[in-house]
């Protein structure tokens, strides 16, 4: 694969996002235009001159919306996975750990412990745990 290769598909993603970007400022317009009720001033009806009757959105507007639907719907569930694919060829090493340990210093939760054990041992009040809390990493307790 060639440089050209890659400029002409950053230039094809660029093109894509511009168009997506406008279609999702576009939106809630096309969705009002083919789903809100308009009044039409002049409709043929059998029978009357029916002006003013109400009709629920234009029809070339549904069209367009269901459009934009089916093709948002293929288009993220095909882009996110390859980005994910993408992403995860890409990267090196594992994953981060779901946790870094304790926040707190080592030499500061040294100190806890300690005032902790001389509170117990003069008899003062020391709260119970209410839930186990991680490890310090590479720490005895």
């Amino acid at each position: 694969m060639s440089d050209r290769d890659v400029d002409d598909v950053r230039a094809s993603l660029a093109a894509i996002v511009k168009a997506a970007q406008g279609l999702a400022a576009d939106a809630e317009d096309l969705h009002a235009v083919a789903y809100d009720r308009q009044a039409r001033d002049h409709v043929k009806v059998a029978g009357g001159d029916g002006a003013g009757i109400e009709d629920i959105g234009d029809p070339q507007a549904r069209k367009l919306w269901r459009r934009l639907v089916k093709h948002t719907e293929n288009l993220e569930t095909s882009t996110v996975a390859l980005a994910k694919a993408t992403a995860g060829l890409l990267s090196a090493g594992p994953s981060a750990p779901p946790t870094r340990g304790s926040k707190v210093a080592p030499g500061e939760f040294a100190r806890a412990l300690r005032h902790q054990r001389e509170r117990q041992a003069a008899g003062e009040y020391t709260p119970r745990r209410t839930e186990t809390q991680p490890r310090y990493p590479g720490g005895k307790t």
